[in-house]
């Protein structure tokens, strides 16, 4: 089908082991336990290594999961099996099942991956009978959203500032499709060992102490909005997840 990871999407597969440890169970139950309400049955927009399976699968009575990453392939194939979720190869843009064939169609911390994030949508709400949920990474104010679009442009090639989101630039992604009548928005914070951060990323060591100096250097008032601070002897920052909820009408 149509559709096309972008190329920060093939290499976040290639070297998915070094970010799994970003995948919180806490997490993982904050999604559940608000997500269960609205549907019997979810499909998984753009799966990954498929981490989110046993959480769905505990929680929903059908479960289906797509990605295009060839990287997972195998492996995905083998846990969905094992799991029951319906699991196919397919980009976001070209979701492969019928028109409302579920309640609910989840996008965890894939929207920054997808090629075109509208025509994404507008599959996830061709699929989804009652709701669609976006869960991604956003800059906890305005003012931090230039240290971010740094911050992650040079830990991530190939990443563009327009994967870099607000909530309501997010809430503007999705208000775009007619059939979406309201949207409810929860967030998430958590706490990152930006050592680990850095230690995990695919940089050369030269490209990792430029990212440290540059944190060094954070303006004040920016290192107050990211909550940037020493915790059990580590340089900790904030890392805030938005999560909209929109029904469909």
């Amino acid at each position: 089908g149509s559709g096309q990871m972008n190329l920060i999407s093939k290499q976040r597969a290639d070297n998915f082991d070094k970010y799994q440890w970003l995948c919180d169970p806490n997490l993982a139950a904050w999604i559940i336990g608000i997500v269960r309400a609205y549907g019997k049955s979810i499909v998984d927009v753009g799966c990954g290594n498929g981490y989110m399976f046993d959480f769905y699968v505990s929680a929903f009575d059908r479960v289906a999961a797509i990605d295009p990453s060839k990287t997972f392939e195998t492996q995905l194939r083998e846990k969905a099996k094992e799991k029951g979720v319906n699991f196919k190869i397919s980009c976001a843009e070209d979701i492969p099942f019928e028109s409302k064939n579920f309640d609910i169609a989840i996008a965890k911390s894939a929207l920054h991956h997808f090629g075109d994030s509208a025509a994404a949508i507008n599959e996830m709400v061709r699929v989804a009978s009652k709701a669609i949920v976006i869960i991604e990474v956003v800059a906890p104010t305005l003012n931090a959203i230039p240290f971010l679009e740094k911050l992650l442009i040079e830990k991530e090639p190939g990443r563009s500032k327009e994967s870099i989101y607000t909530a309501s630039k997010i809430d503007e992604l999705i208000m775009n499709n007619s059939s979406i009548s309201k949207l409810y928005r929860h967030f998430y914070d958590q706490y990152i060992d930006l050592d680990t951060w850095i230690e995990y990323s695919d940089l050369p060591s030269l490209e990792k102490a430029k990212i440290r100096n540059y944190l060094d250097q954070m303006d004040p008032a920016i290192k107050t909005d990211m909550q940037y601070h020493v915790r059990n002897g580590r340089l900790s920052m904030l890392r805030r997840m938005y999560m909209a909820v929109a029904f469909i009408s």
